[in-house]
């Protein structure tokens, strides 16, 4: 329980992180960690902290949740952005190879439908999702993490900021 000694100051807030292996990823408001430039997300090496030279996604809106497939080859990321490296085709999810690439699949989501938690299956083929947004969101999801095809939803009266998956 003692405080460890990795620090790396982003200058605007962090709002999820996630530890998957060797890495700590951060998704946030910020644009740069550490006075490394990163928009949104970054990859810190443990236990040294330093930044992944390699893992520099870019995002256009604020990354509100980080995970990963339990094998910690996919990372997954939601939140309130509509394009990813200046492209437009991955709105509010998308997911990454460990090294930073864009991978498929493109998740069904709708045109206002910030994704405010994540989490997966014990196999990593099921993507939950927590959205918000407007009366099109407002929901616990299901997706197919191959496809990217939603499986199955419940609405909610208000945002869904929080999904865990637990034993099916």
């Amino acid at each position: 329980g003692a405080l460890g000694s990795l620090r790396r100051d982003a200058n605007a807030p962090v709002r999820s992180v996630a530890v998957v292996g060797d890495r700590l990823y951060a998704g946030g408001d910020f644009s740069s960690v550490g006075g490394t430039a990163r928009a949104r997300l970054a990859a810190l090496t443990l236990p040294s902290g330093a930044p992944d030279a390699g893992f520099r996604p870019a995002f256009n809106g604020s990354v509100y949740a980080v995970t990963a497939t339990p094998d910690g080859s996919v990372v997954l990321v939601g939140g309130g952005f509509t394009t990813v490296n200046g492209s437009s085709t991955r709105r509010y999810l998308a997911s990454f190879t460990r090294a930073g690439a864009v991978r498929a699949p493109v998740f069904a989501l709708g045109p206002n439908n910030p994704v405010l938690s994540l989490d997966t299956n014990d196999d990593g083929s099921r993507v939950f999702a927590g959205v918000g947004g407007d009366k099109t969101g407002n929901q616990a999801a299901a997706f197919d993490a191959a496809t990217g095809a939603k499986r199955w939803y419940q609405r909610a009266e208000g945002d869904v900021q929080a999904v865990a998956h637990h034993a099916g």
